[in-house]
Parts: C-alpha cells; structure tokens; sequence
C-alpha cells in the first residue's frame, strides 16, 4: 500500500539570550534581501534553493501556483527565467513535489507519482524519464525495499559522479512497527543506467520509541568529504554515512540547549492513541529539522524547533534555535529565533551568509509583493 508523505513541520525567528556555559547569538544579521513578485506567486517558500553558476548566484524558486520554477539573479534581485512546467502533452509532468539542480540547463523533477525522476531542460522539455516501480506493483503490497524519494524545503538532491542521492520514505504503513524496522531511508539512483537503490535504516531510538508523528521528518545534506550527514527530528545526534558504503558509520552529537528530550508517543511502536493527539504532538513538541553544510564558511546548521503547547491548529508557528556546529561537528553556539517571523523550510545557503525567508503564513506582518529573505553570518565579535 502506497503512502504519500507530506511533510508537516513548524516554525519562525529571532531573539537572543545567552547560556551560562555555551556560546549563544552565534548568528547576527548582516542584511535583507528581496525580489518583487506577481500575484500568482506564492510567497511561502515551497521549495527553493540557491544554484551558482560560473562565480554568479541564483536563486531558485518552485511556484506551485502557476505550475513553475522561477530563477532570480540574486546579484540584480530581478527574475531572469520562468520555466513553465507542462501539465499536459509529450513533456507532461502531472504533479510534482520538488527539483535537483544539474546545472544551469537542466534540472531533475522529483515527480509527486513517488516512483518517478524526470529530466528537463530549461525549455520544460522532458530529456528523459526514470520510473523504478508502478502502482499497479506496489499495490496491496507492503515491500520494505522499495521507497518513496523525498525531496523538501530542508532536503536537496545531491549529485555526485552521476549518481543522485536523495532522502526516501519506505513503502510501509508509518502507523506499523515495520516501517521503523526495516524501511530504507536513503535512496540512489544512477543518473547513466536508472539503476536504483535503496538503503540506510532508522536510527536505533527510532526502533524502540514512537516517533511515528515524525514519519518524514528527517534531513539530509553533504560535504567535501565524501560525507552525508541525516538529521532526524527524533534524535539529538546527526548520523554520517559515506557515499557508497551504506551504513551509518559515525554518529555526532548536535543537541540544542533548550531541548532536554524528544517526546514520544504514548502507544507501542508506531501506533497511535488519536488522531488529535498525534497532531499535537508534530505541531507543539520539541523536534530537530534541517540540517545544511556552508561550503563557504566550513561549518554546519541544524534547527531545533522548540516546545510550544499554546499552539493550537498551526503549522510552521513554533520558535526555533539554529545550532551551529564546525567541520568536525563541534558545537560552536546557538540563536533562537522566534515564532511566527520566518520559515524553516525555505532556509538557504550561500555566499553571503545563511538565507531565512520572512514568508511564514503565520507572520501578520508578511510582505505580499516580495520574496524577502534577511541573510545571517557568523557572529565573529564573540
């Protein structure tokens, strides 16, 4: 049986405040950033990440509403390309859930059929379509080796030596232990052949605590080493695997200073009590959520979404810290941020600093008109 995920998940930014023993305020803003937008784009960040191309930065922005994938300049601030995604004809992509950058020609969409990676050029046509099951396999059927790929706001495809790695959600029943136990969580695909492969399991908390209310939240990103790095909202530490090897070989501790645990669910593993309580608890209770490399700066970002029971039917409205960590992973401070202001999800890195969009449906003060970012470095008077 097939389960589409869905990725729900909260918060906001910015207020200070020191700890006692740790570095904190590691992160000040440098700038603010905007790009004016028509009146069919969404202004909460869906999907978007920043692409450089020969010394200049783009950003790139999914716009569900009208079907396409806006490329601005952010050297200019000025939209310089539209592809328009086609929903019919030869080059159909029906729906899709998000994109990997190739290069500045073309990209690979993550297609919401959860068995399908399509190749595009800049025209939106379609160069080549990869598909690794069908629904008429995988119906009735609960197969932990096959996946479904899992691209997000937080969560980049990674192309090295013609190969895509991306995040994946087992085709299990996220309400039964099985999906924990045996599901995959990373998935490759060779880009030449379409091979595909899926591999990586669940930390071993998540076998033995219910974290079901967090089936799809788990992050992923890489560094010069050969690394990739998974954040899981469930656990305190990041998991490290090197490409090719397939297992977690290290495991590196990332603990936020406000998070003293993560809250399971009451219910053996994988069940749930009610549907109520199950909402509450991805909506209000403290949880870990992306995690990115600057390549730039050498050092890493994790958020950790903070405890917020007075939540009542929202979602991204939780506050958030963002823990920075070195190149070894060493803790080097911690920013807290508050509810309602920015969006996680739309987080970006680039040159110029660490990118947090203001466009959270939560934030009454939202700008309609502008894509609107304020940019963060590195607080080296500390």
């Amino acid at each position: 049986m097939r389960h589409f995920f869905i990725l729900c998940l909260c918060l906001s930014i910015f207020a200070c405040s020191k700890n006692n023993s740790e570095l904190v305020d590691i992160l000040r803003k440098t700038a603010t950033i905007q790009f004016p937008l028509d009146s069919l784009t969404n202004i909460t960040p869906y999907f978007s990440q920043i692409y450089e191309d020969k010394g200049q930065e783009y950003l790139y922005y999914a716009n569900k509403e009208a079907y396409t994938i806006q490329i601005y300049n952010i050297a200019s601030k000025k939209l310089e390309k539209t592809i328009k995604l086609n929903r019919s004809g030869p080059n159909q992509i029906s729906s899709y859930r998000g994109f990997v950058i190739k290069n500045a020609d073309s990209l690979y969409i993550v297609g919401s059929s959860a068995y399908t990676l399509y190749l595009i050029n800049n025209k939106a046509d379609v160069l080549r379509k990869y598909t690794w099951a069908s629904d008429d396999i995988i119906a009735n059927s609960e197969l932990s080796d096959i996946g479904i790929m899992q691209v997000h706001g937080n969560s980049y495809g990674i192309i090295k030596n013609d190969t895509l790695f991306v995040l994946a959600a087992p085709d299990l029943n996220p309400h039964k232990a099985n999906f924990y136990t045996k599901g995959n969580v990373g998935q490759w695909i060779d880009l030449k052949t379409g091979k595909v492969g899926f591999v990586l399991n669940f930390p071993k908390i998540y076998c033995q605590k219910n974290y079901s209310y967090l089936f799809g939240h788990y992050y992923l990103t890489s560094n010069e080493k050969q690394e990739l790095v998974y954040s899981f909202s469930g656990s305190d530490s990041l998991n490290i695997s090197k490409i090719g090897s397939w297992s977690f070989f290290n495991t590196m501790l990332a603990k936020s200073n406000d998070i003293s645990t993560i809250e399971s669910l009451p219910a053996p593993l994988g069940g749930v009590t009610s549907e109520e309580q199950f909402y509450k608890y991805m909506q209000t209770k403290p949880q870990y959520a992306g995690i990115w490399y600057d390549k730039y700066r050498k050092i890493y970002y994790r958020v950790a979404l903070q405890k917020d029971d007075t939540i009542k039917n929202a979602w991204s409205a939780q506050p958030f810290s963002i823990i920075v960590l070195d190149n070894n992973f060493k803790k080097v401070g911690e920013t807290k941020f508050p509810a309602k202001k920015y969006h996680y999800l739309g987080i970006m890195v680039g040159k110029e600093g660490l990118y947090l969009p203001l466009g959270n449906a939560n934030n009454e003060e939202i700008d309609e008109e502008n894509l609107v970012y304020d940019i963060f470095k590195l607080n080296e008077t500390k």
